[in-house]
């Protein structure tokens, strides 16, 4: 935002804990109307396993589905150094903050397939002690 007399920018006030947990809330938001619009689009209206996309490098014999979703995260993160070193990226309507929103995707479809292969369910944070529990029949 400029000053009232069109100069300069004003500077912003550096964020605080408040500024943040509101970026997370937004960020996560963002994340997760993403993943159901990417799920609709991969699996159609009835929907599937929300790791199918990746569960089909397995079935062609490519990787470990965990490693595939850890390979488009790499891509992400690999986005991310660019930025910060070339200050910019060239694929237009794929800002830097697109890279964050989907590397928060691949991070809860990593540990939602990993709960999945464990027999688990997660049941809170770790904030408050909770831990995920097992859902198998022992």
């Amino acid at each position: 935002m400029t000053d009232m007399l069109g100069g300069q920018p004003e500077p912003l006030e550096p964020l605080d804990l408040h500024d943040v947990l509101d970026l997370h809330d937004q960020l996560c938001k963002a994340a997760r109307n993403i993943v159901e619009a990417k799920n609709h689009d991969y699996c159609g209206e009835g929907g599937c396993s929300p790791f199918a996309n990746f569960q089909r490098s397995e079935s062609l014999g490519i990787c470990d589905a965990r490693l595939g979703i850890l390979m488009r995260l790499t891509d992400k993160l690999s986005r991310l150094v660019t930025y910060v070193q070339a200050g910019r990226l060239k694929v237009p309507n794929e800002a830097w903050n697109d890279a964050v929103i989907d590397s928060i995707n691949y991070l809860v479809l990593f540990a939602g397939m990993e709960h999945e292969r464990q027999g688990t369910r997660w049941s809170g944070s770790k904030s408050n002690g909770s831990t995920p529990t097992t859902n198998r029949a022992g």
